[in-house]
């Protein structure tokens, strides 16, 4: 990414809407999104590979071009304000666009084939709430985000930090780490449990978090020791607030999916992130 530097008008008060995914022109992305449930919604009237894939909540505008390489090169924010239309970038050049939503009808009705809807299907996927933001410069990546956001931030250390949206919905974590790029992105689930049933016979592997020890929590009753650890689903939280979650490694080139069931869990595991991140090639 280049280093372009651009601040926000004001605070706003953001949440995730969709994600900006480039991708190397002959991965069959289609396929990769089919598989996992997602449904192309409609395609550029000028690019024939620029196109809205989404499952509920959940949205990517995926663009393919010869020669790039696959990576999230962007984050779509539905803004508070309905007519909002703002594109800057930050400081690592990544680009933030933030519509109201309203203007993200209008963008998509006048450049593509045909509307989408932020509710659009059955599926345990709901929506995308977090992503993964390895930067170099992180004190200051970290930094402009919250001088521009208001967001809050839950914890932090010298090498990583977690930023929450007010309303408890959109979560970055931050990681120091020798590259930019966001890796990683955080999918809810409404019952893991099914997402997983319905994977089984799809081509998909799931990441093994090793065996779940710690079992003090209110879980369902369908939900035993046994199928935890056959179904490859790693816990965090405390009793009553926690958090089952699997992981697909490259779920789409260049990118991580990790699937939560969250039980008034507000944050972003850093135990299971760490699981899930030793297994990622």
């Amino acid at each position: 990414m280049g280093r372009v530097c651009c601040s926000m008008k004001h605070k706003y008060e953001i949440n995730f809407c969709f994600v900006k995914y480039q991708y190397n022109i002959h991965h069959p992305i289609a396929n990769k999104f089919e598989t996992m449930g997602f449904t192309k919604l409609s395609t550029h009237n000028d690019q024939e590979h620029k196109n809205w894939y989404g499952c509920n909540r959940s949205l990517f505008l995926a663009t393919g071009l010869p020669g790039v390489e696959s990576e999230i090169n962007g984050i779509g924010f539905l803004s508070e304000n309905s007519d909002q239309d703002e594109k800057i970038k930050d400081i690592n050049g990544l680009e933030l666009t933030i519509l109201g939503e309203r203007k993200l009808e209008k963008v998509v009705t006048d450049n593509y084939s045909q509307p989408i809807s932020l509710n659009l299907q059955k599926s345990s996927i709901i929506n995308t709430y977090g992503i993964v933001y390895e930067c170099v410069n992180y004190p200051e990546t970290l930094d402009y985000y919250k001088t521009n956001w208001k967001f809050e931030e839950t914890r932090s250390t010298d090498t990583t930090a977690i930023l929450r949206s007010p309303n408890k919905r959109s979560f970055i974590k931050f990681v120091k780490s020798d590259k930019n790029a966001i890796s990683t992105t955080y999918l809810g689930v409404e019952n893991i449990r099914d997402l997983i049933s319905s994977y089984v016979f799809r081509d998909l592997e799931f990441v093994d978090p090793g065996v779940n020890f710690n079992f003090n929590y209110e879980l369902d009753e369908n939900m035993t020791e046994s199928v935890i650890n056959n179904y490859k689903i790693a816990l965090a939280g405390s009793r009553k607030n926690y958090v089952l979650e699997t992981a697909i490694d490259k779920a789409l080139p260049g990118l991580n999916f990790v699937f939560s069931e969250r039980r008034q869990y507000n944050d972003i595991s850093d135990l299971n992130y760490d699981k899930f991140n030793t297994k990622f090639s």
